[in-house]
């Protein structure tokens, strides 16, 4: 498996990964939350930044497919057609 393939494998386990917690949370969750379910939140500084960029990018990215929307400024939720 080549490198490239290997990262995108990763992210596509990523997305469903946070699918799966936010099916479970009808109310939505912040970034930083979904990171601490999927166990990628990490606690020094510079690691925490990175677990945020990852969890919010990767929101960013489902929502541009209709995947999911942001239910209040910080919280994010799945939408109607990802629910059914």
């Amino acid at each position: 498996m080549t490198p490239k393939q290997m990262g995108r494998l990763g992210l596509f386990h990523i997305e469903e990964a946070i699918l799966e917690v936010l099916s479970e949370e009808p109310e939505g969750l912040t970034p930083a939350s979904i990171s601490r379910r999927i166990g990628i939140y990490g606690h020094p500084e510079a690691e925490l930044a990175l677990t945020y960029a990852i969890a919010h990018g990767t929101l960013v990215e489902l929502e541009q497919k209709g995947s999911v929307e942001r239910s209040d400024g910080s919280r994010w939720r799945l939408t109607e057609r990802e629910s059914n």
